[in-house]
């Protein structure tokens, strides 16, 4: 597991690695059932940050490779 950030709110990192990091460090699997199948519609390599922190559940935000800004010199 690589590169997996973790602020007591957020978790920030690939899919793939959220969804293991997730999976390794949650003892009721029924929790996070849900936040699994919501994880497994993006694309494994796309950047995912998850807040946990909301008062009615957890919100998802991700990016894309389409989202990568390219500079040009």
């Amino acid at each position: 597991m690589n590169n997996i950030y973790d602020n007591g709110t957020n978790v920030l990192g690939t899919v793939y690695n959220v969804k293991e990091y997730i999976a390794r460090n949650c003892e009721d699997f029924e929790e996070i059932k849900e936040l699994i199948e919501d994880l497994e519609d993006l694309d494994a390599d796309a950047i995912v940050n998850v807040n946990y922190d909301n008062p009615m559940g957890y919100s998802i935000d991700y990016w894309n490779k389409k989202d990568i800004v390219k500079e040009v010199k």
